[in-house]
């Protein structure tokens, strides 16, 4: 069974509409699918009606959440430094990065980014010998339009300013208060 990395574009999707969710339960059939405490810090800063609806169907779907590490954060700033991404999108060099860390097999994106962004990744995945996660991109018929960019580039931001250390907290802040305020139980892990 493949081990499948659930961008948080895909999550907000398939908490949109009933019928997204079956699109997305179809596609994720017969693979094992992971988020990560970055989705979920994503989702936590998300504008509303779009956090209520992620909230909603994270209590329906339970998924294994992968725990941050400083490691990836580390990682995730080579692929700056090396110019393989923006610094505005270092986020989604943070989820490969932790992808990457865990040997998630393929990580599933209605982003075209991340195709964008993926030789670079592997470039550098494949110069440190760190595993390099497939992209699947899926195409969607609606994408829900949510503040998302600007909570990436946020997320970058505090990077930039405040160090390592001080994003990796805020992460962890972010999902431990999403899940009190919303009541979800998240079963996070740190070895696959």
């Amino acid at each position: 069974m493949a081990k499948v990395y659930v961008d948080t574009e895909l999550i907000i999707f398939a908490a949109k509409q009933k019928e997204n969710e079956d699109v997305f339960n179809e596609l994720l059939s017969g693979h094992q699918p992971f988020i990560s405490d970055i989705v979920i810090a994503e989702i936590h800063n998300l504008n509303e009606p779009f956090r209520h609806w992620t909230a909603q169907y994270l209590e329906k779907n339970t998924f294994p959440v992968i725990k941050i590490s400083e490691e990836a954060i580390e990682f995730a700033k080579k692929y700056v430094y090396n110019k393989v991404i923006d610094s505005k999108d270092l986020t989604i060099g943070l989820h490969f990065s932790l992808a990457s860390y865990k040997g998630i097999d393929f990580i599933v994106t209605p982003n075209e980014k991340w195709e964008q962004y993926f030789q670079g990744f592997k470039r550098i995945n494949e110069h440190f010998n760190l595993s390099v996660p497939e992209i699947k991109k899926v195409t969607l018929k609606e994408i829900p339009q949510t503040n998302l960019e600007d909570i990436r580039e946020k997320i970058a931001r505090l990077l930039e300013t405040q160090g390592t250390t001080r994003l990796y907290r805020a992460i962890i802040e972010s999902q431990e208060h999403f899940s009190r305020e919303k009541k979800i139980k998240f079963q996070r892990i740190e070895k696959i």
